[in-house]
């Protein structure tokens, strides 16, 4: 991940090697692109990918300011092959501009978690497992919700998944929710793939792998702050039901119980 920002107005021709792809947030200033003979212009939250060896005429406003994510295509096949359970084909190629607004509000979701991660916190605060789970859901999130030539393929039915798969799921989740769980981990423990178990999960629980996962650690977190033992405090809540950020901890359990967990506690 990487800043752009010139100070002036600029026009570059840009080609991205083979070996990864590049995705462009702006947010602040505006810019024009011509890209897959198209042309799109966008100010902040206009979102480009450039995902061919052909060249990219980027133009540049003086305030434009913007956040470059690179993608490996190592991992970007590997994370397909998870989430399908079969090898990519032709390289992965996508549609160069997002308009939808949900996927764009989303991936600034994914920007800032990568941000707090990178720079917002102590350089052992985020534990590497932890820190390979956000990746996993940056890359994930890009193959699922960005358009490309291979979006129809995940547009087809996956094969059911039976009961015992999902038994094993959940047991493999309730046995280690305090420690940083990844998509993949939890499709390898029941031996299916990623979009196989997410689509088992949505049919006989109504939700997803990680929304469950959630669910489970917070309702522990609630358990332990209702609980008997003394001096237990809120980060130590946190910590000990995987929750690797205080805030996020505090945000998700007040949408979800109506009150901070503090306050859970003190009424205690």
């Amino acid at each position: 991940m990487s800043t752009l920002a010139f100070g002036t107005e600029v026009e570059l021709e840009i080609a991205t090697s083979d070996d990864h792809l590049l995705v462009t947030a702006q947010v602040e200033g505006h810019s024009t692109i011509a890209s897959q003979g198209l042309r799109a212009q966008g100010g902040t939250g206009f979102i480009v990918i450039d995902s061919t060896p052909q060249p990219v005429v980027k133009q540049f406003s003086a305030d434009s300011y913007r956040i470059n994510l690179r993608v490996p295509r190592a991992r970007l096949d590997a994370a397909w092959a998870s989430l399908t359970g079969t090898r990519v084909g032709a390289p992965l190629i996508f549609y160069p501009f997002v308009s939808d607004t949900g996927v764009r509000q989303h991936w600034r979701s994914h920007l800032r978690l990568l941000i707090l991660m990178d720079y917002g916190l102590q350089p052992d605060a985020v534990p590497a497992r932890q820190a390979e789970v956000i990746t996993e859901s940056v890359i994930l999130a890009l193959l699922m919700e960005f358009p490309h030539n291979h979006s129809r393929s995940l547009e087809a039915p996956t094969a059911k998944a039976g009961a015992h798969a999902l038994q094993r799921a959940t047991a493999f989740i309730d046995a280690l929710k305090h420690e940083p769980l990844s998509l993949d981990a939890i499709a390898r423990e029941c031996g299916i793939s990623v979009r196989s178990r997410s689509d088992l999960f949505r049919r006989e629980h109504g939700t997803s792998p990680m929304k469950y996962l959630a669910e489970v650690r917070l309702q522990a977190a609630r358990g332990l702050l209702t609980g008997r033992k003394a001096g237990i405090t809120v980060a130590e809540v946190a910590t000990a039901c995987g929750f690797s950020g205080f805030g996020r901890f505090s945000a998700l359990y007040r949408t979800r119980f109506g009150e901070l967990p503090s306050e859970t506690l003190a009424r205690r």
